[in-house]
């Protein structure tokens, strides 16, 4: 309700606060990630189109969703559409409050995109986002969303009951347990208040990756990603490893073994490994 007030009162400023060029910013980031005309695109939480105005002018007829929780939001956007001229470009926009996607049925999405959305939300929404984006998403689709990110390894937190951040781990583990690779990618995307950039895709039999064991360079067989993957979590301190699975030489440290006791054991013997740098980190190397 207080966002639509804001919408009402001033809508280009309403969401975001100032500019600052993320609309623009999220348009040439899309493009250098391979975005063409003729991919369909959903910018989850549009607001008022800082860049679906960019992306609706680019992509093709039709291929535009940009979908938000606010309906003034999505009242201004479709006024602004046709005050620029952009009917003929039939984009889609829909008010949207959950992540279930039953109102995007038959399309297959190729980039979604959500600039600051997970920055207000808890890790069940991050869930329940994973476990239904595939209603829509094209088998080789992307994902690209921005975090604020938790410096404590393993958790998440929030500050003023509406700003959340993460650990690269625990979006590694959510990532994971839904069938998602995770690239981190804000070397590339300049986010103008320091938001990190980050990339899910599904893995397929030919996606390539780096033994988390041994280094080795392997290929990923498509039976790891059946919900049931026999692969390996990469716990990096800071950013994600992409690709973190084991070679059959390295099975014996797979985090999912064929047996509870070697779950149990993966499991202990990673956490340990953590504490161990955190302590490593308190005292200056004491128990290296």
């Amino acid at each position: 309700i207080r966002m639509d007030k804001r919408i009402r009162n001033n809508p280009r400023k309403a969401i975001g606060g100032d500019d600052l060029g993320i609309g623009i910013r999220q348009f040439e980031f899309l493009k250098s990630q391979g975005l063409s005309k003729s991919d369909k695109l959903l910018d989850l939480g549009c607001g008022t189109l800082r860049a679906g105005e960019y992306f609706i002018k680019f992509l093709d007829v039709g291929n535009y969703y940009g979908v938000d929780i606010s309906p003034e939001a999505i009242k201004y956007s479709s006024e602004l559409v046709r005050k620029n001229g952009l009917e003929g470009k039939e984009a889609v926009l829909k008010v949207n409050n959950d992540f279930l996607f039953d109102r995007l049925k038959d399309v297959n999405i190729d980039f979604v995109i959500a600039n600051s959305v997970f920055t207000h939300l808890p890790p069940t929404e991050l869930r329940e986002f994973f476990e239904n984006i595939d209603k829509v998403l094209a088998d080789d689709g992307e994902i690209f969303l921005t975090f604020w990110k938790n410096r404590d390894v393993d958790s998440w937190s929030v500050e003023n009951l509406s700003s959340f951040k993460y650990s690269a781990n625990l979006l590694n583990d959510i990532a994971f347990e839904k069938g998602f690779m995770i690239e981190e990618l804000s070397s590339e995307f300049s986010h103008p208040r320091g938001q990190s950039m980050f990339k899910f895709t599904k893995p397929d039999s030919n996606s390539e990756a780096a033994c988390f064991g041994c280094g080795r360079k392997t290929f990923v067989e498509s039976k790891y990603f059946d919900k049931k993957w026999e692969a390996g979590v990469s716990h990096s301190e800071d950013r994600v490893q992409r690709n973190a699975v084991y070679c059959g030489d390295c099975q014996e440290h797979r985090f999912y073994g064929q047996s509870l006791a070697e779950r149990i054991l993966v499991f202990l013997d990673a956490t340990i490994g953590r504490v161990d740098r955190k302590i490593q980190r308190k005292v200056g190397g004491f128990f290296a």
